[in-house]
């Protein structure tokens, strides 16, 4: 409990208010929205300082958790696998993900990957998805 009286510096929240809302949204694939809501509903339950933050706030939030996991320094090593996909389509535009995988912490057979497996390498946005294109980037 006492990362939920532990504040951010210059800013209203709390380390526990960020990682909770995280939390939510990366472990449960909770939906914004409904991990402010469930927020609210734990805060209150609990009796925890502070009031829930927005799905907006929240939604900051896990893009700067992003924009860190995919800029900050990756460990150099000979075992990195890469899975190279197109996905997230929104609207003309995919998003051309590169994910790492070391092999030597691959989890056991018969488990799947988890978040926690996989490195972001790199995010390309992109209107057109072929060979070529994925070549190039």
């Amino acid at each position: 409990m006492a990362a939920f009286q532990s504040q951010v510096v210059a800013h209203p929240s709390t380390v526990g208010h960020v990682r909770l809302f995280i939390s939510l949204g990366v472990e449960t694939a909770t939906s914004l929205r409904c991990a402010s809501r469930v927020m609210a509903c734990l805060l209150g339950l609990y009796q925890l300082s502070g009031t829930s933050p927005s799905w907006f706030a929240g939604r900051l939030w896990l893009l700067r958790v992003g924009y860190y996991k995919l800029t900050r320094p990756k460990e150099q090593a000979q075992d990195w696998v890469w899975m190279v996909d197109h996905t997230m389509q929104l609207g003309v535009e995919k998003c051309l993900v590169i994910l790492g995988l070391r092999l030597s912490t691959c989890p056991v057979p018969g488990r799947g990957l988890r978040h926690e497996d996989v490195e972001p390498l790199a995010l390309f946005p992109v209107k057109q998805a072929n060979g070529a294109i994925v070549y190039q980037q």
